[in-house]
């Protein structure tokens, strides 16, 4: 965390970025939050935003952000302030990374399937064969 404090508050950015460029990926997970301290009582709230990249075979990109409603919390110590404050960013991030894993499932199992026709309006399966294709252009010449 690298804090800044401005007119009794602090602005806290956690930054991630992994490139994988031998696999055709990259990812950025960004996320920023706002401590406002008075006293023995503090509010904290903050955004995400998620950046993945996959370009192998085409370019695929995601962008998702969700934002964290203001909570307001107390505190006895400096100790507790940053005790707290650590475990509702990591609660909150937490909540995301798993909400975006049951999308992902979810997108595998119900919505590709979806999308998908089991055989085509011919009632017959399609044959991917590059040949059988060039065949079948050339006897209609």
């Amino acid at each position: 965390m690298s804090p800044n404090l401005r007119d009794g508050s602090f602005v806290i950015v956690l930054t991630g970025e992994k490139t994988n460029l031998k696999n055709y990926w990259s990812g950025k997970w960004q996320s920023s939050w706002s401590l406002k301290v008075d006293g023995t009582s503090a509010e904290l709230s903050g955004d995400a935003k998620l950046h993945v990249h996959y370009f192998e075979d085409g370019n695929l990109q995601m962008q998702s952000s969700k934002s964290s409603p203001a909570t307001t919390f107390s505190f006895s110590s400096p100790e507790k302030l940053a005790e707290e404050t650590f475990s509702r960013i990591q609660a909150f991030e937490n909540s995301l990374q798993t909400g975006l894993e049951e999308m992902y499932t979810n997108m595998n199992n119900e919505t590709f399937k979806s999308l998908r026709r089991i055989m085509p309006i011919s009632k017959t399966k399609m044959d991917w064969n590059i040949n059988s294709v060039r065949m079948v252009r050339q006897v209609r010449k």
